[in-house]
């Protein structure tokens, strides 16, 4: 049987569609391996002098790389020691006030709207609200959550809405920063700032929130179920996993029975301290560093924190036991 032979338009065909396959092979691999172009090539962080011991890690899920660092618009600064953050947020992250603050019958409310900057995860919430109550005399309450979407809250059976009006007489004073937005609290009697969110950005979305607190000293206790070697957190940027499993207690940082998410921190030879609650049971990591400052990450819920303030850590532990 005499094979068939291809006439000149049929091979032009031919060739043209073997130029289109490997034209398309290409572009699937650059398309495929290329990093997501849109946000590191548009954005360019500001990166101002930063103390070391104030970088607020912006790769906290995996080895830090310079390519990482560009995707999320964060700094780059890399260090002999490998504890500090290489890559740290820029000024740029987080959110600023849109609206507000606003008078309330329990305190005080400010909408929040999202910075134009790269997002860790996605899925930000871009437009947040911060509702504060003056619960007593030494009690705050401030929550972050999301007016757009109902999100999970702990259905905690002790502790229930609050309805009584603000309290007179506070013993702190609660200022806000516009933008980048951050929380401040102050102690009235010596006007020391003893809870200050402004050292590191908000973020806030599906599932994944972070906030960071800047304390008045390193004399900082509690959070837990881990195996403590002493009482006193050691600062040198060390994080503890919170989340709950059935597992023999070790010598290592790991994560046991129980979960409690409240610390204290005295904050002088005084005597006078400072206790911080954040109410949210999904799981989360807690981070030390020496500015000093704390950073509480969590997968999910809204961020609903206490800030109790007393002369002694007993009546800090009093006001802890008693919400309701």
């Amino acid at each position: 049987m005499e094979k068939r032979k291809f006439n000149t338009l049929e091979i032009v065909f031919i060739v043209l569609f073997c130029l289109v396959v490997a034209v398309a092979c290409v572009l699937i691999g650059i398309l495929a391996t290329r990093e997501p172009a849109s946000q590191s090539t548009q954005f360019s962080p500001n990166c101002p002098s930063v103390e070391i011991t104030e970088r607020i890690d912006c790769i906290p899920d995996e080895i830090a790389t310079k390519a990482v660092c560009t995707r999320r618009g964060c700094c780059w600064s890399p260090l002999s020691d490998t504890s500090v953050p290489w890559c740290f947020f820029s000024s740029d992250h987080g959110y600023r006030v849109d609206t507000g603050p606003r008078d309330t019958q329990q305190g005080l409310e400010v909408t929040l709207a999202r910075l134009p900057s790269p997002s860790l995860f996605g899925q930000d919430v871009s437009s947040v609200l911060l509702s504060v109550q003056f619960q007593t005399q030494t009690r705050l309450r401030f929550t972050l959550t999301d007016p757009q979407k109902q999100r999970f809250e702990v259905p905690h059976e002790h502790v229930g809405p609050f309805t009584a009006p603000a309290a007179s007489a506070l013993t702190y004073a609660v200022t806000i920063q516009e933008n980048p937005f951050g929380l401040r609290v102050t102690r009235a009697s010596s006007g020391k700032v003893v809870f200050d969110t402004t050292i590191g950005p908000l973020i806030y979305s599906e599932q994944f929130l972070q906030i960071s607190i800047r304390l008045p000293s390193d004399n900082i206790y509690g959070v837990g179920e881990h195996v403590h070697k002493q009482f006193r957190h050691d600062v040198n940027w060390k994080t503890w996993p919170m989340f709950s499993r059935d597992t023999a207690p070790s010598a290592n940082m790991d994560n046991l029975y129980g979960v409690q998410t409240f610390f204290m921190c005295l904050e002088d030879t005084s005597g006078a301290s400072l206790g911080v609650f954040l109410m949210n049971s999904n799981a989360m990591e807690f981070a030390l560093q020496p500015a000093p400052a704390v950073t509480y990450r969590t997968i999910g819920g809204i961020l609903d924190f206490y800030v109790f303030l007393g002369d002694t850590p007993e009546q800090v532990v009093q006001e802890y036991v008693t919400v309701r």
